[in-house]
């Protein structure tokens, strides 16, 4: 019996320290509110192939995000182009740069129709940006270059 109460003392006595040991001024996780554009800078297509009357193509793409997040960010994605016209998109990203003023990289995933636009969900990232995640919306492009107005959350640790 006197063994399991030195036991639980020291179970204890760890807590009472793990919790000592945050930091007061920890803050909590931030929703911030992003808009802007992401501009095309560059488009590569790798393969295509075509699947009855629709084709395929594998992309990659490199981009410019402006606005309230700002930095590159490199694109691999595929598009699904249908028999009556339409595009389906999707992929992934990888985005360096500041989001609210904290550096760092986000991993992103997108999909969506290249005329009406889609979403960017934020699955991770590193630096000041390590534990982001987020969900933004995207439009269509317009202008030379092409250049994709976006609006969202992004939630920073």
């Amino acid at each position: 019996m006197r063994r399991r109460r030195s036991l639980h003392a020291v179970v204890l006595g760890l807590l009472v320290a793990a919790i000592a040991s945050v930091p007061a001024d920890a803050a909590a996780p931030s929703k911030v509110s992003v808009s802007g554009a992401i501009t095309l800078v560059s488009n590569q297509d790798l393969s295509s192939r075509t699947l009855g009357q629709n084709t395929l193509v594998r992309s990659v793409a490199e981009v410019s995000f402006g606005g309230d997040m700002t930095g590159p960010a490199t694109e691999h994605y595929q598009s699904l182009i249908l028999a009556n016209g339409t595009i389906l998109q999707r992929g992934t990203g990888s985005f360096s740069g500041d989001v609210d003023g904290r550096g760092g990289t986000l991993t992103y995933v997108f999909h969506g129709d290249a005329a009406t636009g889609g979403v960017i969900t934020i699955i991770g990232g590193t630096g000041d940006l390590s534990g982001a995640h987020g969900r933004i919306a995207y439009g269509s492009a317009s202008g030379s270059p092409p250049a994709f107005p976006y609006e969202g959350t992004v939630t920073l640790p």
